[in-house]
């Protein structure tokens, strides 16, 4: 059986093309005063959201792109799949102290996104 990561980075790559194709054919359109490029871009200075549809029909059940969860089952996660992605995300939860001192370090008045990022970055260390 295929794990849960291997099965979505399959599907990253056709996500890719998609918006490659979509910028390449309607980057320049305008969404107002906004193009397809500035919301593929990181919209800085904008106010919009680029989203996957889904549905919740009572009779249909999950859509999700316009499939049903039962006709994209490759990426409805198995029973083994969520315990070992809930397995893995229980390994990797521990915070080393340094990253909380680097946060006490910050003045109480640090914005709290201030503070995630700080705590990301020590991360990385």
């Amino acid at each position: 059986m295929q794990d849960l990561k291997s099965q979505l980075q399959e599907l990253i790559p056709e996500q890719q093309d998609r918006l490659k194709k979509l910028k390449s054919e309607h980057g320049k359109v305008q969404l107002g005063s906004i193009t397809v490029d500035m919301v593929i871009g990181g919209m800085r200075g904008m106010t919009g959201l680029l989203w996957e549809t889904s549905l919740l029909d009572p009779e249909e059940r999950i859509r999700f792109r316009g499939l049903g969860t039962i006709a994209r089952g490759s990426i409805v996660p198995s029973k083994e799949q969520v315990e070992a992605l809930s397995k893995d995300l229980v390994n990797r939860a521990a915070v080393p102290d340094y990253v909380y001192n680097a946060i006490d370090a910050l003045p109480s008045t640090a914005h709290p996104v201030t503070q995630f990022a700080s705590g990301v970055m020590a991360l990385q260390v």
